[in-house]
């Protein structure tokens, strides 16, 4: 549990890099799917991880060519 707990406390930290908190909300359920999958890597294993339909894969695909962020602002 605290492993969890920390890791909301890392991705709570990049908060700031986000504009739009829906975007902020996608990016900690595609980092929790990229944790828990164990299928090969793609966007479709990362939201059947977290127990989504299919139904959600066009609004977690769209997420990688948001502009509610940069990616160097994802950066340590």
């Amino acid at each position: 549990m605290q492993l969890c707990q920390r890791l909301e406390q890392i991705l709570d930290n990049l908060r700031p890099v986000f504009s739009r908190e829906a975007t902020f909300q996608w990016f900690i359920l595609l980092v929790w799917g990229v944790v828990l999958n164990s299928q090969p890597s793609a966007i479709t294993s990362y939201v059947n991880a977290l127990g989504l339909t299919e139904s959600y894969y066009n609004q977690a695909l769209h997420w990688f060519d948001s502009k509610a962020f940069r990616v160097e602002g994802l950066t340590f």
